[in-house]
């Protein structure tokens, strides 16, 4: 059960790495509109805006990967303890 365990921990820290990730990408965004003037500085717009949806989207699979599979993990040792319960005679 310890590595089951272990392997949710690497999936919360790795999504905990993502979102930080995700909010140091972030700081570079320039939320202010420019329709003209620097090219230059629509595309780098344009970049960034992909970028962070991109990390949005695997944040998503991310999360919702490590909540069933926390929940399955927590099932399963919920049952386990059922079953030593019922085992144990009196």
């Amino acid at each position: 059960m310890t590595i089951y365990t272990s392997l949710w921990g690497v999936l919360a820290l790795t999504l905990v790495m993502l979102a930080v990730y995700r909010k140091v990408k972030a700081r570079s965004e320039d939320d202010t509109i420019h329709l003209s003037g620097s090219s230059n500085v629509v595309k780098q717009q344009q970049v960034t805006a992909h970028s962070i949806d991109v990390l949005d989207r695997w944040g998503i699979i991310l999360t919702i990967i490590t909540a069933v599979y926390g929940l399955t993990l927590l099932g399963v040792y919920l049952y386990n303890i059922w079953e030593q319960g019922k085992s144990i005679t009196y």
